[in-house]
């Protein structure tokens, strides 16, 4: 068996793969060879390099041995030192003057030297703790807080314990202890019963390792600053004293009644700098003192100079000495003033200006020296004779009015008795009166002359005259003379009589005025009661006099009044009195008559006397009265209730027709009586607000819209309801409370429509003028401006007048109409065809439209006044004039009208007049239909 085939048996295999496999296992045992071999030779070059390194380091240990045995030596040497150096600083410690105390970081003192021991009152025992505090030893800080030691200790430690033993007291919290500030330094206050209390000043130093925040110990420094702090509170106090005697000094400064200025000097004395200025200087200089304070005084104000006051400044400035000199005239920019100044000097350099304005006692001393010139020249220029005597009645002085009344100059009565120079006697008998002069020395008061003087001239020459004495006092209520004040008054008694004629007689007629015919009534009803007669009162007016004056002229109105006046008194018996009461009123006195029968036959004797006509400007003019007559005791038994009974049965007189005569009933008084009583009631509804107005449309006959309102007043009277104008508007336009009344309703219907227009309703508003509204002198500017006032438009404003009013005064009325036409007003005709109509004036008078009275429509059906109302708007439509229907109550009426090409109608058909709210209602209710 070969080789090959034994392997083969043996391994199963053929020879060939034996022989690789063989050769793969050497390969495998060659390579792990390699390698162990490769790790155990680099294992020993480490072996081999460790061994090395650790003889190097075993060198090197050898050689830190011998540098620690070398250090330990120093260090041997060092101990040495340092406990030589503790030495030292130990007798360093105790030998200091200042305390010193170590502290540790839990707050209990390990080292305190002699100096801190006898600072804090305490020995080390005691302060290390081994002894107890004294009970009565306190420290604490200047806040008021304790001062312990763990305090310091809690403030250097990061952390805080939450309760501190305190060495001489109980144990605090944190929160209730007062930790040292964040300077580690202040003061304290240490007291006991066994020494002084005393300040110290403490420094706390904390001692810390390198890179620790905690302290290792604690070093506290103790210094004796009792004389420091005494000193500061010392100090404290004098700067408190200083501080209130600043304030007290300023307060003062404050209050001075003089303006006060302080300066300080710079620039070499060029420059006043205000330091200090107070409030009575800011309220004379009209300035705020922060404007002033710090600024230089010419800067301020640049017066300063020119006045002098700088160079008084730098002379006080430069001596010493104060100054005062008298008051200054100078302008301070806004008026010009007066100033009394006193400068000094301070201790501190500055210069204080105490100054006042002196302005009104200059101004006082200037009117007394004028007044005194005034006096002076005014006693020498007026009409008055002056004689001034001493407290003797020895004359003084006489102004040359004295001389002359007297015929004694002033150099030659001077030094002589009143009485002397000054000779007086009375008008009436020629005896001598009574001394004034020495009656006022006596009584020591203002003395009159009696009545009816005369002075007799010292060449015989007798002046009526006039005078009072007054006594003369000096300031503390002495007397020291008198002066006597005199004129002539010659002239003015003969005046004086001639002006006493006059205030008893009518200055027109010459007839006994109301005081004469009063006092004369008083003494006819005396002599009555004495005799038991009867006295007649005729109180008579004259009827449409106005009528005279408005067309023929104020001049011979006059000429008729004095042409009635002398009729008058010659028809009257001698004893009658006929008087003038003003106007064209005349009253009579017939004293001693039987009865009303003689009253009678004189009254109709007056009638009979008017018939015939008056001659004036040479046409006859037919004049009639109205006369009234009361009857002495019958109808009353003083003048006051004779006239006035009188007076109201003249009203009768006129309410019946006039041109006759009608004596008083009692009924008359009660018409009188209410009269007033509508007058007074009258005024207080102005002054109440009594008075409403009631609207009522005005309604366009094409389009039946609503065009415009009329305005009619009504009296919401308290009592009686409401009130229609017929109850009271006569008895305004008698009394004149007409023009009040007119106005505010004038002002009231404005205010009403501006506000319907501002609504959406374009309205126009009428407004009745009555015969005293429309004559009114200042009736276009009132109107004007209650338009500007209310801020209507003018043509939404139509002022109706009557015919009556309109052809009083042709030229006034035209005047007047053009007037308000020219404002852009609207004018109407009221009541057209019931008075004077005249195409004349409808041609001259700028009105635009004409309203038919209301009694004409009422008769247009059936056919009783058609033509009338034809008639009138044919008439309007030939003027181009509008046409307005009053009283319209019916449709026939209405269809009437709209056929004959009316304009506008106004009646109840429609509305009747409403109040304000309703009216409202109305406008809204006819507005939404015509939308």
């Amino acid at each position: 068996m070969n080789l090959v085939s034994l392997i083969h048996l043996i391994f199963g295999h053929s020879p060939a793969s034996v022989l690789a496999g063989t050769l793969k296992g050497w390969a495998f045992i060659f390579l792990t060879a390699l390698f162990l071999y490769t790790l155990i030779n680099k294992a020993i070059r480490l072996v081999k390099r460790s061994e090395t390194r650790l003889q190097e380091h075993l060198l090197t240990l050898e050689e830190a041995q011998e540098e620690l045995s070398a250090t330990k030596e120093t260090l041997q040497a060092q101990l040495l030192r340092v406990r030589a150096r503790e030495a030292r600083f130990r007798r360093i410690f105790q030998g200091v003057s200042s305390g010193v105390m170590i502290l540790h970081p839990a707050g209990t003192v390990t080292e305190a030297n002699e100096a801190a021991q006898s600072l804090l009152g305490l020995s080390l025992s005691q302060l290390t703790g081994a002894e107890p505090f004294w009970p009565d030893w306190q420290a604490r800080c200047e806040n008021g807080l304790p001062f312990t030691w763990q305090n310091i200790a809690a403030s250097l430690s990061p952390k805080q314990p939450a309760v501190l033993a305190v060495p001489f007291g109980s144990p605090v919290t944190l929160a209730a202890a007062a930790n040292p500030p964040a300077n580690l330094s202040g003061r304290v206050r240490i007291s006991s019963a066994r020494f002084p209390a005393r300040w110290l000043a403490y420094t706390i130093h904390p001692i810390c390792q390198p890179g620790s925040a905690a302290p290792e110990e604690i070093v506290l420094t103790l210094e004796d600053v009792t004389r420091q702090k005494n000193l500061e509170e010392q100090e404290a106090r004098i700067m408190a004293e200083l501080e209130h005697s600043q304030e007290r000094y300023r307060e003062i400064l404050e209050h001075m009644s003089n303006a006060a200025v302080v300066f300080e000097i710079q620039e070499n004395g060029q420059q006043f700098i205000i330091r200090e200025f107070n409030r009575r200087a800011e309220i004379l200089e009209q300035v705020n003192r922060q404007d002033v304070l710090g600024r230089s005084l010419t800067e301020v104000f640049p017066y300063a100079e020119q006045s002098g006051i700088c160079t008084v400044l730098r002379r006080v400035r430069k001596t010493g000495h104060p100054e005062q000199f008298p008051a200054i005239y100078y302008p301070n920019g806004q008026d010009r003033r007066w100033r009394e100044n006193y400068v000094y000097r301070l201790s501190t350099a500055e210069i204080v200006c105490l100054y006042r304005d002196v302005t009104a006692r200059k101004q006082a001393e200037e009117e007394l020296w004028q007044e005194k010139e005034r006096a002076q020249i005014t006693l020498h220029s007026i009409g008055d004779g002056v004689i001034t005597t001493d407290v003797h009645g020895t004359v003084e002085y006489l102004n040359p009015i004295a001389e002359e009344l007297t015929g004694w100059s002033l150099a030659e009565a001077k030094g002589k008795r009143f009485d002397e120079v000054f000779h007086i006697v009375s008008e009436i008998d020629a005896k001598e009166v009574e001394n004034p002069i020495a009656r006022c020395l006596k009584e020591r008061r203002i003395v009159g002359l009696a009545n009816h003087t005369v002075l007799i001239h010292r060449h015989n020459h007798p002046f009526a005259i006039e005078d009072s004495a007054a006594p003369v006092l000096d300031r503390q209520g002495n007397l020291i003379g008198a002066v006597l004040v005199f004129h002539d008054v010659s002239d003015k008694r003969a005046l004086l009589r001639q002006m006493t004629h006059q205030a008893h007689h009518d200055a027109l007629t010459g007839l006994p005025n109301r005081l004469l015919f009063n006092d004369r009534l008083r003494q006819a009803i005396a002599q009555a009661r004495r005799k038991n007669h009867h006295i007649a009162i005729l109180f008579l007016d004259i009827d449409r006099f106005k009528l005279v004056n408005d067309t023929l002229g104020h001049a011979v109105g006059d000429h008729l009044l004095r042409s009635i006046a002398a009729r008058l008194k010659g028809l009257l018996r001698e004893s009658d009195t006929v008087g003038r009461q003003g106007g064209d009123e005349f009253i009579l006195i017939l004293p001693e008559i039987f009865g009303r029968t003689e009253a009678g036959t004189v009254a109709q004797k007056i009638l009979t006397v008017f018939s015939t006509p008056f001659l004036l400007e040479q046409e006859e003019v037919f004049i009639t009265p109205s006369i009234g007559i009361s009857l002495y005791p019958d109808d009353g038994t003083d003048t006051e209730t004779l006239v006035r009974h009188a007076d109201a049965a003249m009203y009768s007189a006129k309410e019946l027709g006039r041109n006759n005569y009608q004596f008083f009933t009692p009924a008359q008084n009660e018409t009188a009586q209410s009269r007033l009583e509508i007058e007074n009631s009258l005024r207080r509804a102005l002054a109440n607000n009594e008075l409403v107005i009631h609207y009522q449309p005005v309604i366009s006959v094409l389009s039946r819209a609503v065009v415009g309102v009329e305005a009619l007043v009504r009296w919401q009277h308290p009592h009686k309801g409401l009130l229609l104008p017929s109850s009271f508007i006569s008895v305004a336009e008698d009394t004149g409370l007409i023009i009040p009344l007119g106005e505010w309703v004038l002002r009231s219907a404005c205010n009403q429509v501006h506000a319907w227009h501002k609504s959406g309703y374009p309205l126009r508003v009428a407004v009745n003028l009555s015969a005293r509204q429309f004559k009114q002198p200042q009736l276009a500017e009132t109107i004007r401006a209650v338009l500007k006032e209310t801020s209507l438009k003018p043509d939404s404003l139509e002022l109706e007048i009557t015919e009556s009013i309109a052809a009083d005064d042709l030229d006034l009325t035209i005047t007047i109409l053009r007037s308000l036409k020219d404002m852009g007003i609207r004018i109407s005709i009221d009541d057209f065809g019931t008075g004077f109509s005249s195409l004349s004036y409808l041609r001259r008078f700028p009105i635009d439209t004409l309203k038919i009275d209301k009694s004409f429509v009422a008769d247009i059906l059936p056919r009783q006044g058609e033509e009338i109302v034809t008639a009138i708007i044919d008439l309007a439509q030939t003027l181009k004039l509008k046409v307005i229907a009053e009283g319209v109550e019916t449709p026939a009426q209405l269809d009437f009208l709209a056929a004959k090409h009316c304009d506008e109608i106004q009646g109840y058909l429609f509305s009747k007049p409403l109040p304000h709210e309703e009216i409202g209602q109305f406008l809204a209710h006819r507005f939404e239909q015509k939308t």
